[in-house]
């Protein structure tokens, strides 16, 4: 048996899916079991836990082989680092109530920078805080989400414009789905490794924003031109995008981080795989061309 934090989100419902086309039996985790009801069908265990409460996550956690644990999205935060620290804090204590000695952990390119990164450095402090406990963890070091551009469909499909945090927009960007993510996280579940275990994961290839908005102008069947956001267009574009201010503020500077350079992978350190999601696949996923 797995357990799996965000079974109904991104990463989590792929790795539900991976564990299940295995033949393993998944727990899934969710602070609103009723919104997790479809699994059942699909041989899943549903179990209430709530992230910042280690007594129900250590409860949910208690019998499982290993457990893929993540913070989950934080958008309306009013104090990002603080809140994702004390969940952070949360999960590793759970850990150790339940005795789990193994954790599969969503991280991030550049987590083991402490400035300069935003919202990533809330997952410096996840590292470190699973750190402190007394179980073997596989961090998954993701590079930047495929479907971050989820946002930018409608409008591409409206304007045949795709806005771009992302600068330059002919510079290669290294960047993975979700999907990927979820597939990797269940076969680290599967091939436990003692000890500390980081896996630097990017998709098949690098894609710069003028590519994606050609993928996606091939898609849609129109053309779609890659354009920049500028910088003081930005945190506005976030907010009224629906991300609460704290939130937002962070997202810029993990932007300015990602487009100087500064947001990397540590060198040296860890595996590095490649996942097998395109970005047309992965826009397709999102609902491109089904509008």
């Amino acid at each position: 048996m797995f357990a799996i934090m965000g079974a109904t989100g991104n990463t989590g419902k792929a790795a539900v899916a991976e564990l299940r086309r295995r033949g393993a039996a998944v727990r899934a985790l969710t602070r609103d079991p009723a919104g997790a009801s479809h699994l059942k069908a699909t041989g899943v265990e549903v179990a209430s836990a709530d992230p910042g409460d280690p007594r129900s996550l250590a409860k949910a956690f208690k019998g499982v082989e290993s457990a893929y644990v993540l913070i989950p999205a934080l958008v309306q935060a009013r104090d990002l680092l603080r809140e994702a620290k004390a969940i952070a804090a949360s999960i590793a204590e759970a850990i150790d109530i339940a005795r789990l000695t193994h954790a599969v952990a969503l991280s991030s390119g550049g987590a083991h920078l402490t400035e300069g990164t935003g919202a990533i450095r809330t997952l410096h402090d996840f590292e470190a805080a699973l750190r402190q406990t007394s179980a073997s963890i596989t961090y998954i070091r993701a590079s930047d989400f495929m479907e971050n551009w989820a946002y930018a469909i409608p409008i591409a499909d409206q304007d045949g414009v795709l806005p771009s945090g992302r600068e330059p927009v002919n510079g290669p960007m290294q960047t993975v789905s979700t999907m990927d993510i979820g597939r990797l996280a269940a076969e680290c579940l599967l091939d436990r490794r003692d000890g500390e275990r980081i896996i630097n994961l990017l998709g098949p290839k690098d894609y710069s924003p003028r590519q994606i908005a050609e993928a996606l102008g091939g898609i849609l069947n129109k053309p779609v031109e890659a354009a920049p956001i500028p910088r003081n267009e930005l945190l506005p574009s976030l907010r009224d995008g629906g991300f609460g201010a704290d939130y937002a503020r962070r997202v810029v500077e993990l932007y300015d981080g990602l487009n100087s350079g500064l947001i990397r992978f540590e060198p040296g350190i860890g595996e590095t795989r490649r996942g097998t999601t395109t970005i047309d696949q992965a826009l397709k996923a999102m609902g491109a061309g089904n509008g």
